[in-house]
This record gives C-alpha cells, structure tokens and sequence, in this order.
C-alpha cells in the first residue's frame, strides 16, 4: 500500500493506492451482504491475533471471492471486544460455524438445522440469515466460494 501526495507538482492529491485497499473496497460492501458491520480479510485476522492473542472475537465466514476475482479470499467477521461479547452472542457464533463446516462437508440438513437454531437464539443474526436464505441456490458441487456479485 502505497500512502501520500500522488501526482505532480502542479497537480496532485493525498490518496492511499495498493492491493489491500482494492481489497478493503471490497469487503466493506459484504456488511450489506451478510447483515454484519466490519468485515476483515484472514491477514487482518491473523495480525490481530497475533498482536492481541484473545482480545478480539472474530466470526468466520465461508471464502469470498470478491468483485473482480476469481479466487476465494479469507474472511471474518470482527464481533467486537471478546469480553464486550454477550456469551449468548459467542453461542450463536458458534453454532454458526457449525453449521457453515456442515454445509462444507456437503451435509446440508444438517447446516440447514443449525443455521436455524442460530436464527431461533438471535433472530437478527445476519450470517445466518444470509447463509439459510443462499442454500437453496448453491450447486451440488458447490466449491465453498461465495461469489460476490455487486461492490
């Protein structure tokens, strides 16, 4: 990433260029996506974790493969301060993520199921909603991409 005055001496303008930015650009828009506020990329995750072990409570969400490219990126969901969080909160979470690993290991009654118990402890909760709402449309050989189709 690149930070600072770009142009030249008659023209030019404070910006930020680089990867990571188109990246960032494009995980912002998956909050609409997936109901959530803050998404991050697995990077961002990792740094965190690794800087702040425990501090953090991250939400794992299937790979995305955002606008514009055609591989799946890592990414999550940043919940809030691990202690800030309700422990009714981190149950959802965790049924959640269980029912995404289902949906990975192609038991999609069993994702089906527990997506909905996560939706019957917190009718708000975005992911889920999302994800129920998305099985019916994904292939059998679904590859665990979830494609992002707007920016």
């Amino acid at each position: 990433m690149i930070v600072g005055n770009m142009g030249s001496a008659n023209l030019f303008d404070y910006t930020v260029i680089g990867n990571a930015v188109n990246t960032g650009a494009r995980l912002e828009p998956l909050n609409k996506d997936f109901g959530t506020v803050a998404m991050v990329s697995g990077v961002t995750r990792r740094e965190a974790e690794e800087h702040a072990p425990g501090e953090f409570l991250f939400r794992t969400i299937p790979p995305v493969a955002v606008k514009g490219r055609t591989t799946g990126l890592e990414v999550s969901e940043l919940v809030g301060f691990s202690r800030k969080v309700p422990e009714a909160k981190k149950k959802v979470i965790a049924i959640f993520e269980r029912g995404i690993l289902q949906l990975r290991e192609g038991k999609r009654a069993g994702a089906e199921a527990s997506l909905r118990e996560a939706l019957v402890l917190d009718p708000s909760d975005g992911p889920s909603e999302t994800w129920l709402k998305l099985l019916p449309e994904l292939p059998p050989d679904w590859d665990g991409i979830y494609i992002q189709k707007t920016k």
